[in-house]
């Protein structure tokens, strides 16, 4: 069953109106300055999902921005590490789950994850997305940004739309087989109960195959507030 309809911008060019975009999966590991209470821990992002928008989880020990074409620890290397967290956002988190017989984490922090995008998102408006990408990847981007959620949006850094395009291509491919999913690492899973990307019910049934996880219902759309997610973190 698809996802909730929603009504774009008026700028978001034809291909993609009336449509509901996906996310990217993860690349390369870049680290910065360490929080003294969040040392050792490595955040995923979603597509898209540029530091300006995590302004405090940029800074963590570990950062992986989706797509991003720069040298750096790969996302199965780097959840092959030892981490005190490991905390992920929408095609993140998927990427987690898909790799989490491998994570090597105390805890896990999940962000409006998924097994099977396709599910939730029809094949051919992923389609739509990329022929959108390909003539105005800023203005794609920042309709994705719109429909996530995002209120007062930064200017989009868009600088590798190879990138982004390689990641809609996963989206259209990539699934998760719930019994592969271990029940022995603690889970946090937060979902929005406004999210237009992701229904509440697919967080619902990713719980019913971790039973050692919690679920936390928030007010939000598919970008769950940073706050949120630190407070997770330095629980």
């Amino acid at each position: 069953m698809p996802g909730p309809f929603y009504q774009p911008p008026k700028d978001l060019p034809g291909q993609l109106r009336g449509c509901i975009p996906p996310d990217v999966m993860g690349d390369s590991l870049q680290t910065k300055g360490q929080h003294s209470s969040r040392e050792g821990c490595l955040f995923i992002s979603g597509w898209a999902g540029y530091r300006v928008l995590f302004p405090g989880l940029s800074e963590l020990a570990g950062f992986i921005l989706p797509g991003e074409n720069k040298p750096g620890l790969g996302l199965k290397s780097a959840l092959e590490q030892e981490w005190n967290t490991v905390a992920a956002w929408s095609l993140g988190a998927h990427l987690c789950l898909r790799h989490m017989q491998q994570i090597r984490a105390q805890k896990l922090v999940l962000a409006a994850p998924f097994l099977d995008f396709c599910s939730v998102t029809p094949r051919e408006r992923v389609m739509a997305m990329l022929s959108s990408l390909n003539r105005s990847p800023k203005t794609t981007v920042r309709w994705f940004w719109r429909l996530c959620g995002i209120k007062n949006p930064p200017a989009v850094p868009v600088n590798d739309v190879q990138g982004l395009r390689k990641g809609l291509e996963l989206l259209m491919k990539s699934t998760v087989s719930p019994r592969s999913l271990p029940a022995d690492i603690p889970v946090t899973i937060f979902q929005g109960r406004e999210d237009k990307i992701v229904p509440a019910r697919t967080a619902q049934n990713i719980l019913e195959y971790l039973p050692q996880a919690r679920l936390i219902f928030l007010p939000c759309g598919h970008f769950i507030p940073e706050k949120e997610l630190i407070r997770a973190i330095d629980e």
